[in-house]
């Protein structure tokens, strides 16, 4: 099945950094993906319909995206009732919707971990990326595949020797199309970074998302911290259109909150606790 052309809408919302870990339940995952960009776009006063869509960030060893991809040309059915999974004419795009036509675009996308130990999001791209490449031959590399790079926020990873290196990459004009990305993870009182852009002026433009952890629950998260863009939203053609409008948009809109103190705390001790 191919998806029909683009139709009316009332805006896009989207997730820019999404994980499903295999300890998560994918009916859970898009459930609370639908209730949360239900409740944005309900906050933003956004006309019905909403085109929502999840961006991937999976890492080397993870390959969700693939998996679908490969059941749909197998013909056989492996996503979680009442959800459909639907292809379009692109390999890195699909969406999934129900009877009652809630629907979700998701997007392949791949977590790159530099050289450096910085993370670069892949936002388009389905094959696996080696980990361990410098910073600026992967973010010279995807340029070239026309991929959407974010450099995305991280507990303690912009500080000193890693913070100066971010801050050539967004001064230098080779990497005008590189974002910043925040995340759901960053408490409300942790200062956003002011890093500035190749004119040394303004801010990067940022793609924010919600950046699951793989921890109980996690999935209650997707689709709670985003981006806006106007729609509609090509529906052939997806990501070559999210991409056209994430390079054409000015300012990009931003949706969702940060992480509240005690949750935070709660999340980093359970992550330090589970890579030890």
């Amino acid at each position: 099945m191919t998806a029909s052309d683009s139709h009316h809408c009332g805006g896009i919302l989207a997730d820019a950094h999404v994980h499903i870990y295999r300890r998560f339940s994918e009916r859970a995952c898009f459930d609370w993906a639908v209730h949360n960009f239900n409740r944005a776009a309900s906050r933003l006063k956004l006309e019905q319909p909403v085109e929502r869509v999840l961006f991937l960030t999976e890492s080397a060893d993870h390959h969700w995206f693939a998996g679908k991809r490969h059941a749909l040309h197998e013909q056989s059915s492996n996503t979680p009732d009442p959800y459909v999974c639907i292809s379009t004419e692109e390999p890195n795009s699909l969406y999934f919707e129900t009877e009652s036509s809630e629907r979700i675009w998701v997007i392949a996308g791949r977590q790159i971990v530099s050289r450096e130990r910085l993370e670069v999001l892949a936002l388009g791209l389905v094959e696996p990326y080696a980990d361990g490449q410098p910073l600026k031959r992967i973010l010279a590399d995807l340029r070239a595949i026309d991929c959407i790079s974010v450099l995305p926020w991280g507990a303690g990873k912009w500080t000193g020797k890693r913070r100066r290196l971010v801050e050539t990459v967004f001064r230098d004009p080779a990497c005008a199309d590189v974002f910043l990305g925040d995340s759901g993870n960053r408490p409300y009182f942790w200062r956003y970074p002011g890093f500035s852009d190749q004119s040394g002026q303004s801010a990067p433009r940022n793609l924010p998302g919600s950046d699951p952890l793989p921890l109980n629950n996690q999935e209650r998260r997707i689709g709670s911290y985003g981006f806006m863009l106007k729609g509609p939203l090509n529906s052939r053609k997806p990501f070559n259109d999210l991409r056209r409008k994430i390079t054409e948009a000015g300012a990009i809109e931003t949706f969702g909150r940060q992480e509240q103190l005690l949750q935070f705390l709660y999340s980093q001790t359970a992550m330090q606790l589970r890579n030890h």
